[in-house]
């Protein structure tokens, strides 16, 4: 069944606006001290219907709304939204009636060849643990240790990666070892009853039936009990098992603080991978039993065989994706902290783009899901200083790939043909000039539109920046200098160009767009199928809900009243042969 647009007569920007005023009163609380005041508060969050009605469209709009679980009902209609909401009040009102369904259990495959479980959560249960996550987070993110960086609002990977390339770089504290740790199943050993005595405001039977639903497998049918682990699927199973490893920092400055200099060790934490710099080995062991002993508490233990000391004067190190190492300058008098890419992403990223190559798909599909590939990639590693030169050896490379794929596809039609008349036609039937080059490969399909390869030297070096100088999100001062970090790190391209020629408003309605929360469509004033081109002046950012919808609806209903409004208003530049198709229509 077709999921109908979430429409439930709320404005969710108002509704947004609301829980943000609230989180950040909750968070204000929790920095002054007063928890019952900071508990109350959330308490309150919990039970307004702003919270759940945004809570259930989370879930909703979410790509895994698709996986159904084992939900005894569907949540596709409008009328199941509503139910939805009510249905969670319900559950807040009289939290020990509440019984959570048993997890539908999948397995994907991990780096080393292993199975990772995932656990899917009924749709009541995510929508509850949504919920819980909008109240708790305000509180749980003032706690927070400053050095983690995994599953957090704003921060990610590459604030982690810039957090060790300074440490690496410092030239007071000459780290020479650094202390990789690896936890063994995390998420699989977590202590249910040291993470139900930590976990603020939700109600402990709440707490209690998401850790002990069991889970069900696919090949068997057999409900299978859950004695100590947090189950990785769920809405909220990262935030529980951040709020598990917090205080790890603490922790070890108390046991190190008199015993080591000033800068002799720093930690980094990605979830649950962690890092640890120090001066000497000896230090690093001492180390190490400090961290065994804090995980020992919550149940963990250290994975002795991933687990490593490295001298980071001699070998490089991996961690969240990138390796670190340090090389010696042009000079050859002295070493510096370098971002590299590892030689097993590049590899990984090279077979996908083979394994596209070999399917059989449209042209236009292969480019469309290259172009995918390539993005993300791309646009991870670009924080790395040797990306410039990668990049630059696999544009030639994907050029390649699609080349040969199209090689094959015509020396089928014309299997007399020469190497010469087949090449002659690939490039005539295939690749057309773009932008520098006079030969790039590009598609057009039945619809008239463009389908072309993303050039994968577009993605410029960006030096990674982070700061701990602001705590929480929530409150409005730390969240501005977060946001602030954070633009940092995104380079300035098209969709940043044409928000700023709007100043940040919607083009329509001309409101002001929230970083974190509204969504915003690029919209082409003039469409691309009638010649209309990628540059910011034929661009301009539209809210997805309600402008870009209204203006999409209107050209594929051709609503010949709405669209002369928007032509008149700028919104859209159309030519004369669609405004006769519409009248030859009717």
């Amino acid at each position: 069944m077709k999921r109908e647009r979430f429409n439930l007569n709320t404005n969710l920007r108002e509704s947004i606006q609301y829980i943000r005023v609230r989180q950040e009163t909750i968070a204000l609380a929790k920095r002054s001290g007063d928890i019952e005041k900071a508990n109350q508060l959330a308490k309150e969050l919990s039970f307004s219907k702003e919270a759940r009605v945004i809570a259930v469209h989370r879930v909703v709009t979410n790509k895994g709304q698709r996986s159904k679980g084992f939900s005894k009902s569907n949540l596709n209609t409008n009328m199941e939204y509503e139910k939805m909401v009510n249905k969670l009040l319900t559950i807040i009102k009289n939290p020990k009636e509440y019984k959570a369904t048993p997890l539908d259990r999948i397995y994907i495959p991990k780096k080393n060849g292993k199975l990772r479980p995932i656990s899917i959560p009924s749709y009541v249960d995510r929508c509850l643990q949504a919920l819980y996550l909008i109240v708790i987070e305000p509180m749980v993110e003032e706690e927070m240790d400053k050095s983690s960086y995994g599953f957090r609002p704003i921060k990610n990977a590459q604030w982690a990666a810039d957090r060790c390339l300074n440490l690496l770089a410092n030239p007071l504290a000459k780290y020479n070892f650094v202390l990789e740790i690896d936890i063994e199943g995390c998420y699989d050993n977590i202590n249910h009853d040291f993470l139900k005595s930590i976990i603020p405001v939700i109600p402990s039977t709440i707490v209690w039936e998401w850790l002990k639903s069991g889970y069900i497998e696919r090949s068997n049918n057999i409900l299978q009990e859950t004695e100590k682990d947090v189950p990785q699927g769920g809405i909220i199973s990262p935030l529980l098992a951040n709020i598990t490893l917090d205080g790890l920092e603490l922790t070890l400055s108390k046991r190190t603080q008199n015993k080591y200099q000033p800068l002799s060790s720093s930690l980094v934490r990605y979830a649950d991978d962690i890092i640890y710099f120090t001066n000497t080995y000896e230090q690093a062991l001492e180390v190490k039993g400090y961290i065994n002993e804090f995980l020992k508490k919550r149940g963990l233990n250290i994975s002795e065989a991933k687990s490593s000391i490295t001298n980071i004067n001699d070998n490089s190190f991996e961690f969240v994706g990138y390796k670190f190492r340090k090389v010696f300058r042009r000079n050859k008098k002295r070493k510096v902290a370098r971002i590299c890419i590892p030689l097993s992403s590049r590899r990984k990223f090279q077979t996908k783009i083979r394994e596209l190559k070999i399917k059989r798909i449209k042209l236009h599909t292969y480019i469309d899901k290259v172009n995918e590939i390539t993005r993300g990639w791309a646009g991870y590693y670009k924080f790395a200083h040797d990306s410039i030169y990668i990049f630059r050896s696999l544009r030639y490379w994907i050029w390649k790939q699609y080349y040969s794929k199209c090689y094959r596809i015509t020396s089928e039609k014309y299997d007399k043909a020469n190497h010469t008349e087949i090449h002659e036609q690939v490039i005539k039937n295939y690749f057309k000039p773009h932008e520098n080059y006079s030969e790039w490969p590009t598609i057009i399909d039945k619809t008239g539109k463009i389908h072309t390869l993303v050039d994968i030297t577009k993605y410029k070096f960006i030096n990674p920046v982070y700061t701990n100088q602001a705590q929480n999100p929530y409150i409005t001062e730390d969240f501005i200098k977060l946001e602030r970090t954070q633009l940092k790190n995104r380079e300035k391209n098209v969709k940043q160009k044409v928000m700023e020629n709007y100043n940040e408003s919607c083009g329509l309605c001309k409101r002001k767009f929230s970083l974190l929360e509204t969504p915003v469509e690029i919209h082409h004033i003039k469409p691309r199928k009638f010649g209309g081109s990628n540059s910011p002046r034929n661009l301009m950012p539209l809210c997805r809900e309600p402008c870009h919808n209204l203006v999409t609806s209107a050209i594929k209903k051709k609503d010949n009243y709405e669209i002369k409004r928007l032509v008149e208003l700028n919104i859209l530049d159309l030519p004369e042969e669609f405004f006769n198709s519409i009248t030859n229509d009717v």
